[in-house]
């Protein structure tokens, strides 16, 4: 029976634990090397496909339209930051202008209240 025990006890820790994140684990964000990419996009340059023949060399076929599109998402991925950057600090401007100390409109209020005309108990 101790055995059974201390495995039941074994399981449920191990399913008790199993989805909590301790802070050296959490992701901080997308990892990103700091050396550049890991392979180069002109090693392309030294491509040679049969199917790919045209009057343009490899450089220009290959290396330059991957370059381009890398500068032109890095750009993308910048202006989209400064839209979010700028949407959040509208969004805390506007909470700040909307932060109200009265109550709610419609609160105690009642649609067709005519108790104060009509009292229940009857007047002697």
């Amino acid at each position: 029976m101790t055995r059974i025990g201390l495995l039941v006890a074994i399981v449920f820790l191990g399913i008790a634990f199993q989805n909590s994140d301790a802070a050296a684990q959490r992701r901080v964000g997308r990892y990103r090397s700091p050396s550049g990419p890991t392979i180069t996009p002109y090693l392309n340059y030294f491509r040679n496909e049969p199917f790919s023949w045209g009057v343009r060399d490899s450089y220009n076929q290959f290396v330059n339209p991957q370059r381009q599109l890398s500068d032109t998402l890095r750009r993308q991925q910048t202006g989209i930051r400064n839209v979010e950057t700028r949407v959040e600090a509208v969004n805390n401007e506007v909470r700040r202008t909307r932060e109200v100390n009265a109550r709610p409109t419609g609160v105690g209020a009642t649609f067709m209240n005519y108790s104060h005309y009509y009292s229940r108990g009857g007047r002697r």
